[in-house]
């Protein structure tokens, strides 16, 4: 089943994923964000993002968002800002209306990763989003998770091959031990 979902995830992210690197390719920062099991989400994401492209990449609590963060999206616009949205999260709701405050204030690029299957839901999402919303299929609290990882995966690899680097030899980066 995992080998299946995993699959299917591939399948339906690629194409997405590379439209978003190609769109977010000439920016230097980027954010992503979540609230529990999505913070580790997004932190794991930003690691990948930061070895690959070297760019900015920062994951950030929802919760914990400070003045700083508005001033950096105030005097940094179209900044792309990836949100980790997970279907059995409780706090889904009041994530939402989050995400929504922080659009209706600021203007940045939503970028939005979810398992989400209720239609209601997608919909606000795919509003808030536009196009850039990234959807993998829903497995349970913690395989819906893994599979979250998947196009994060994906879009640093397409970001690392639109910047015109090498994915498969990052700088700084040692692929092998040394005795």
């Amino acid at each position: 089943m995992l080998s299946a979902n995993m699959k299917k995830t591939l399948e339906t992210v690629n194409d997405k994923c590379k439209e978003i690197a190609l769109e977010i390719s000439s920016k230097k920062h980027i954010f992503l964000c979540g609230i529990g099991l999505g913070e580790i989400i997004a932190k794991e994401g930003s690691l990948k993002l930061k070895e690959m492209t070297y760019l900015h990449c920062q994951s950030i609590n929802l919760d914990e968002i400070s003045n700083n963060f508005y001033t950096y999206l105030l005097k940094n616009p179209k900044l792309p800002v990836i949100f980790i949205v997970l279907d059995h999260q409780p706090e889904k709701e009041a994530f939402l209306e989050q995400i929504t405050l922080l659009k209706s204030k600021l203007d940045f690029l939503p970028i939005i990763v979810t398992d989400a299957k209720d239609t209601a839901l997608l919909s606000k999402l795919e509003e808030l989003s536009s196009s850039r919303l990234i959807k993998v299929q829903r497995s349970g609290a913690s395989l819906s998770a893994l599979l979250c990882v998947i196009p994060l995966q994906r879009l640093a690899y397409e970001l690392t091959l639109a910047l015109g680097y090498h994915p498969d030899k990052p700088r700084s980066l040692a692929k092998e031990l040394t005795t």
